[in-house]
């Protein structure tokens, strides 16, 4: 089995049930959930390493306006022993970031570089997202990132107790042997969901599967459209400008809706040099790996005010036409993993609960305010991203989609994060408005 079924995150596969492409990553160290609620999703995204093969049809010279010369010179652009490095850019869906003074919102994206080596069987990938950052390598020696080694299925089976308390696995069953023992590492390839835009991009053109899809325009820009079906329900294509044959464009349509769109800023062949594929430098402050609230007292709201040294902030008896019905003080746990040899860290959290809704079908409307003086994974994942200072991160979360012919389970809920001169607050409620007025109240602005 390769390093792209280690995982075994269960509510992270929910999370991200309505992006079927990235079930695929194997890119990025595995965390465990909080068992008390769900965190933010984390794209370590391959969407780069993807694209890179997207980067073959920049041709040097023109192309036929034929099909057949479209794909013929297709071909010959991925036969060849550079590295391929591209840049894409590609909106977040759901994700925008609020300016509670103006009110204006920008939609929220992810920067991904890559760099692939077809001859050396090297990957590297740079995720930028919201002023973090995360340095994937591939390699046939295994995988490394900036936090540390990846575990891939050889690492797995090298370290199988170390495997067990990360809660990855590459059996079936969840369990890892009781001994070590040595397999050889995977060779670093695409991964399986997008793998087209290299490896089977290429088989695709040399096999005759891939497809000149004809002329487009793409922001008022002549286009060519190159595509093939990566299975029954994935297909993929790329937008190449009809004048100079550079990639604009890419797309994944999944069960025929349009799942991802990334607009490629850089995609060219550029000589090997072996800095391209250092390992990351190790971060000095390691992600966390897990959250979780593991005491809850029910208090007060004048005793819940009196919390974090006094710095915590409510939103009064009332909000927004919402009773409060709950404060609570909370112990909080954040664990960073064997990997990290860093101990457990302790810190308080406060909660405000406002409405007797939750995030199931049918309930009524809610807002659930939760602070600490500093990030907290238990409190959806506070650490996944950097929120400046009068500004709110904004996710909107819309129910998984099931089985044709069931109900969808829960209701589409609205997650900001927002820093203060003291606190991290976390703010979920049931409707958009109600989560940025909170917002603004809670950070002073009116």
């Amino acid at each position: 089995m390769s390093a792209t079924s280690v995982f075994t995150d269960r509510e992270l596969v929910e999370l991200l049930a309505d992006k079927p492409e990235l079930l695929a990553i194997a890119d990025a160290i595995s965390t465990v959930a909080p068992t008390r609620r769900r965190r933010l999703p984390i794209r370590a995204s391959i969407l780069a390493a993807a694209l890179l093969g997207a980067a073959a049809v920049a041709l040097l010279s023109p192309w036929s306006e034929s099909r057949g010369g479209v794909l013929t010179k297709a071909l010959a652009a991925v036969s060849t022993d550079e590295v391929l490095h591209t840049v894409v850019v590609e909106p977040l869906r759901g994700q925008e970031t609020v300016d509670l003074a103006t009110g204006r919102t920008i939609q929220a994206t992810i920067r991904i570089e890559g760099w692939f080596d077809f001859e050396r069987s090297l990957k590297r990938t740079v995720t930028s997202r919201n002023g973090l950052s995360e340095n994937i390598l591939a390699t046939p020696q295994g995988v490394f990132s900036s936090a540390g080694v990846v575990p891939t299925c050889a690492w797995i089976a090298a370290h199988p107790v170390e495997a067990t308390k990360l809660r990855v696995s590459c059996n079936p069953s969840g369990r890892n042997e009781a001994r070590p023992r040595h397999i050889p590492e995977a060779v670093p390839t695409p991964d399986p969901a997008l793998a087209g835009f290299i490896t089977g991009y290429r088989q695709a053109l040399q096999t005759g599967r891939a497809t000149n899809l004809g002329r487009g325009r793409v922001g008022g820009r002549r286009v060519f459209w190159i595509g093939f079906r990566i299975d029954a329900n994935q297909r993929e294509r790329v937008a190449v400008d009809a004048a100079t044959y550079r990639p604009l464009v890419h797309e994944t349509i999944y069960q025929g809706a349009l799942a991802t769109r990334a607009r490629v800023v850089t995609a060219e062949k550029v000589a090997y040099t072996p800095s391209m594929f250092s390992r990351p430098t190790l971060t000095k402050n390691q992600p966390a790996a897990i959250g979780n609230v593991v005491k809850t007292d029910h208090v007060t709201l004048a005793a819940a005010e009196r919390a974090l040294d006094g710095h915590a902030k409510s939103l009064g008896p009332e909000f927004a036409g919402l009773p409060l019905a709950d404060a609570r003080l909370e112990a909080l746990r954040t664990g960073y993993g064997p990997l990290s040899h860093r101990p457990i860290a302790k810190s308080r959290g406060v909660e405000f609960v406002y409405g007797n809704g939750t995030q199931r079908a049918g309930s009524g409307p809610y807002l659930r305010v939760s602070e600490a003086l500093s990030p907290q994974m238990a409190y959806w994942g506070q650490t996944t991203q950097r929120v400046a200072p009068g500004t709110l991160a904004l996710t909107v979360f819309r129910p998984t989609q099931v089985a044709p012919g069931q109900r969808n389970e829960g209701r589409a809920f609205y997650v900001g994060q927002l820093r203060t001169s003291r606190l991290s607050i976390t703010i979920e409620g049931s409707t958009r408005r109600a989560v940025v007025e909170a917002a603004k109240k809670l950070a002073g602005i009116r």
